[in-house]
C-alpha cells in the first residue's frame, strides 16, 4: 500500500463527510461536487474494486457460487445481506476489499492534491471514522444529521431496506451521537432537496472561506 497523500495545510483541503446511515451522506457530498469540490467516494471505489477479476475469485472461494449471477458478476444485494447478518462474514470480506480501496482513496487524494489546480475535496467514506481516514485526511468534519423516521423512508424507498435490515447496517458503524461529537459543522438534512441544496451552498462558503481557497470550484 502506497503512503499517505500530503496533509493539513495543503491548498485543497479535505473535507469529510459523516452521518447515520441513509442520512444523506453523498446527496450532500454529491451537491458539493456540484460546486467544485472534488468527490472521492469510497463506495464507488468499493463497487470498482468487487469487478476486479482477483476480488471475484477471492469472494467465490470465501462465499460460494451462489454470491453470483448467472452471468458471472457479483450479486452484491446478495452479499450484502449476507455479511450484514453474520458479523465473521463481514471481517471476511473486508479484509478482502478495504486494504484496496483504502489505497485507492490515498492515490485520489494525493492525485488531486499534486493537481496544478487543486481543488477542495469532499471524502464520502462510510467508514471514514472508523478506518481513523479523518485523522489522516481530513482537515474538518461535516455531520449530515437527519430523522430517524426520515433515514428509515429513504432506506425503504431508495434501497428497498426493511427496518431490520437498516438497524443491522447501523450497527456496523459508529454511533451517530460519536460521529457528531467530533464534527466541525452540521448540516440538517429533515427537509426537501431544495433546502438542502441551499444549505450546502452555505457550508460550501463558510469552507472557502475557512481555508481561503482562492479560485476553488472556477
Amino acid at each position: 500500500m502506497s503512503g499517505p497523500p500530503e496533509r493539513k495545510g495543503n491548498v485543497a483541503p479535505v473535507v469529510g463527510v459523516l452521518g447515520a446511515v441513509c442520512s444523506g451522506k453523498s446527496t450532500v457530498a454529491r451537491l458539493m461536487a456540484e460546486q467544485g469540490f472534488e468527490l472521492v467516494d469510497a463506495d464507488r471505489i468499493g463497487h470498482e474494486v468487487l469487478e476486479q477479476p482477483q476480488v471475484k475469485k477471492q469472494l467465490r472461494d470465501s462465499f460460494g457460487d451462489h454470491m453470483f449471477n448467472a452471468d458471472g458478476t457479483l450479486n452484491r444485494d446478495e452479499l450484502g445481506r449476507c455479511v450484514f447478518r453474520c458479523a465473521s462474514c463481514l471481517e471476511r470480506l473486508n479484509s478482502i476489499v478495504h486494504p484496496l480501496i483504502l489505497d485507492e482513496i490515498a492515490r485520489k487524494i494525493r492525485r488531486v492534491r499534486r493537481g496544478a489546480a487543486a481543488r477542495p475535496i469532499v471524502l464520502d467514506a462510510a467508514l471514514l471514522m472508523e478506518k481513523n481516514l479523518n485523522e489522516q485526511y481530513c482537515d474538518l468534519l461535516v455531520f449530515v444529521d437527519a430523522p430517524e423516521e426520515a433515514r428509515k423512508a429513504r432506506a425503504r424507498c431508495q434501497r428497498g431496506w426493511s427496518a431490520a435490515e437498516l438497524s443491522r447496517r447501523h450497527a456496523a458503524q459508529m454511533a451517530p451521537e460519536l460521529k457528531r461529537r467530533q464534527a466541525d459543522l452540521v448540516i440538517d438534512n429533515s427537509g426537501a432537496e431544495r433546502e438542502l441544496r441551499a444549505a450546502v451552498s452555505v457550508l460550501v462558503s463558510r469552507i472557502r472561506k475557512r481555508f481561503y481557497c482562492a479560485g476553488a470550484g472556477r
